[in-house]
């Protein structure tokens, strides 16, 4: 007997989703507190907004993947996810096109603290996390996705619109 036929359609799947999508967050968090209080790098004013998205989805994640609960993981977390991915890509354009700084000079968000093969930098992998987690987001399923059950509301009353016009021995509505 599989797992698909015991659970659902789509339950192990979604969850197995969501779960890596809250490890994602959770290694994320680990790794920014990492770089600030074991290489005492002190985060700019950009990696701080970006932690306010991240941090809430560490937890937030957690207690979905959890209680098995996919749509509120999707409906409410991927804004977060979003709007962190954007403040990452922002941030990451700071370091690597010339511009005046908007930040503060004694924790620049211009300059990268960190610098892998000439790309990979703490905004980067912000980036790669909220993305990551953003399009695990978008491929979970759950059970009942918002537009299931708006194609079993069309069936439905197509069906009954076919029924009455049986009942009343009228033809049917053309739709």
């Amino acid at each position: 007997m599989s797992a698909r036929s015991v659970y659902g359609s789509s339950f192990p799947a979604a969850l197995g989703i969501t779960t890596i999508a809250w490890i994602v967050a959770v290694l994320a968090t680990f790794g920014s507190l990492f770089l600030q209080f074991f290489e005492h790098l002190d985060p700019c004013e950009f990696c701080w907004f970006q932690r306010i998205c991240m941090y809430p989805l560490s937890l937030l994640l957690g207690i979905a993947a959890f209680r098995g609960d996919v749509q509120v993981a999707k409906r409410y977390f991927i804004g977060l996810s979003l709007v962190g991915a954007g403040l990452a890509i922002y941030h990451y354009q700071l370091e690597h096109i010339p511009q005046p700084t908007v930040c503060d000079p004694t924790v620049p968000c211009n300059i990268a603290v960190i610098n892998i093969f000439g790309f990979i930098t703490v905004p980067f992998l912000s980036m790669a996390a909220f993305l990551l987690i953003s399009t695990l987001l978008l491929m979970a399923r759950g059970d009942t996705d918002d537009y299931d059950e708006e194609l079993e509301v069309i069936e439905g009353a197509l069906h009954m619109a076919a029924f009455e016009g049986l009942i009343l021995e009228r033809p049917p509505l053309a739709l």
